[in-house]
């Protein structure tokens, strides 16, 4: 015991302690000067440490946490939603082309403290269209004024692709009592299939979509995406073809014909966008001509008037001088063939690329006769015209009206997909004769006997002529 106290108690224990004590002082000082901001500043981008931040988080928030927006839980969950993933591990799941420095995702936008605001109205098209404002904290202003994820806009546009009515049941949500109208109809289904134009047209749509998803006002209606409930190909026993259509009612107004019709409404005749043609059509009866042609020769006539302007560019020009040539072709055309009327003439029309497909036994043809039930009546018509690839359930205007005398051009007669179409491939007549409504009904009745007939107490509807009364045609 004595020998450690004289060893403690050597000469110079006490100055190295004391200056061990100084240097551990100098160290404290040179530490907390080191962490100073201040001094921090000075210091090199090199030394691998970062600056402290002063929390601006809520009470009780952890700095770091992130609320990432969910668009399928952000209107329906009080519009938040917390990832257990670090800042880190999002930014490593990020794809490369982001980790380049292209504008991040709404997800990956923040890290730190998000809120997400949101609201749903509709679009003109009748697009429901939800709008969310996602803010959260960032850094100060000069970085995120100078960054180019700072604030951004996505846009995401999601429909769900109908499955076509397979089931009797399902068709008759649409046009109920069908069976009893036609008791043949349901036999057809054991011999009977989808049609692949149902997956054709609902490419279509999804092909139009994409080219116009950038162009929020062209794109598709909600009620053009679902105008069709069903496309079926079915078959009676006796080898009648059907081809079977549920979907909407849409019309526009269009045809000419100066045999039936020889005077139209001004705003027709002068019309840039009034169509006169239907791809149904027949020669001429009638040396009277189409009244649609004075309208088209007075913009001819204007047409060359702009050509003679010194003033007129070359591209412009071109355009007037292809105008003059189209409007001429059709002038021509009008002089010898008269086409359906809209506003009279009851008729279907179905999209081109199934009306041209020579492959397709099932496909119909213009001029094959048609049957339109609809509110517990049968209309019968013919294919009369071709239309867009994109929608279908489209008819001319005097079956709009019969369907909804409340319809005005521009409007869908039956916006849902009730409407059955019965369309009987391979039964037009040979020739394509003057409309004649009553031989059309005895057509449609023969073709219904093949398929089982109609049903007790059930008639098809009769068509009246609706023209003017007019002098005796002057043969030509």
């Amino acid at each position: 015991m004595n020998a450690l106290n004289r060893k403690t108690n050597k000469p110079g224990t006490g100055k190295q302690m004391k200056w061990g004590l100084v240097g551990l002082f100098f160290l404290l000082i040179a530490v907390g000067a080191f962490w100073n901001p201040i001094f921090r500043g000075l210091m090199p981008d090199a030394t691998g440490f970062q600056d402290p931040t002063i929390s601006s988080a809520l009470p009780g928030t952890a700095v770091g946490t992130i609320h990432a927006a969910d668009p399928e839980v952000s209107s329906e969950a009080n519009g938040k939603r917390q990832s257990s993933a670090s800042p880190t591990e999002l930014r490593q799941s990020q794809p490369m082309h982001l980790k380049r420095g292209e504008p991040l995702s709404p997800s990956f936008m923040f890290e730190k403290r998000m809120e997400v605001q949101s609201d749903i109205s509709k679009l003109s098209n009748g697009i429901p269209w939800r709008t969310e404002v996602v803010h959260g904290d960032g850094e100060i202003a000069i970085d995120e004024a100078r960054s180019h994820d700072s604030y951004t806009a996505t846009y995401q546009l999601k429909l769900r692709i109908p499955r076509p009515a397979t089931r009797i049941a399902e068709i008759e949500k649409g046009t109920p009592g069908l069976r009893n109208m036609l008791p043949g109809f349901e036999s057809l289904f054991s011999f009977g299939f989808v049609s692949p134009w149902h997956h054709k047209l609902y490419q279509h749509k999804i092909s139009h979509i994409r080219s116009n998803s950038s162009q929020l006002g062209t794109l598709l209606t909600k009620s053009n995406v679902y105008d069709c409930n069903t496309l079926l190909h079915l078959r009676s026993e006796k080898g009648r073809k059907v081809f079977f259509m549920q979907a909407n009612l849409d019309a526009t107004l269009k045809g000419a014909d100066g045999d039936r019709l020889a005077n139209m409404p001004a705003m027709q005749v002068d019309s840039i966008h009034y169509d006169p043609f239907t791809a149904y059509h027949w020669k001429k009866m009638s040396s009277r001509p189409n009244p649609m042609i004075a309208g088209w020769e007075r913009r001819i006539a204007i047409g060359r008037n702009e050509l003679k302007e010194p003033s007129i560019s070359a591209e412009r020009k071109l355009w007037v001088e292809e105008r003059i040539a189209m409007m001429q072709s059709g002038i021509s055309a009008m002089k010898g063939r008269s086409y359906l009327i809209s506003a009279y003439d009851p008729y279907i029309v179905l999209p081109l690329s199934i009306l041209k497909d020579v492959k397709d036994p099932y496909a119909p043809k213009i001029g094959d006769y048609a049957l339109v039930i609809h509110g517990g009546r049968i209309y019968p018509c013919i294919v009369g015209d071709k239309g867009s690839d994109v929608t279908i359930g489209e008819a001319s205007a005097r079956l709009a009206m019969q369907l909804n005398p409340d319809w005005r051009d521009g409007n869908k007669a039956v916006q849902l997909p009730v409407v059955s179409y019965l369309i009987f491939p391979e039964s037009r007549d040979t020739d394509t004769p003057v409309p004649n409504y009553g031989d059309w009904g005895k057509k449609c009745l023969k073709l219904l006997d093949e398929i089982g007939g109609l049903g007790n107490g059930v008639e098809l509807h009769r068509w009246t002529d609706q023209f003017p009364k007019q002098d005796s045609l002057k043969p030509k």
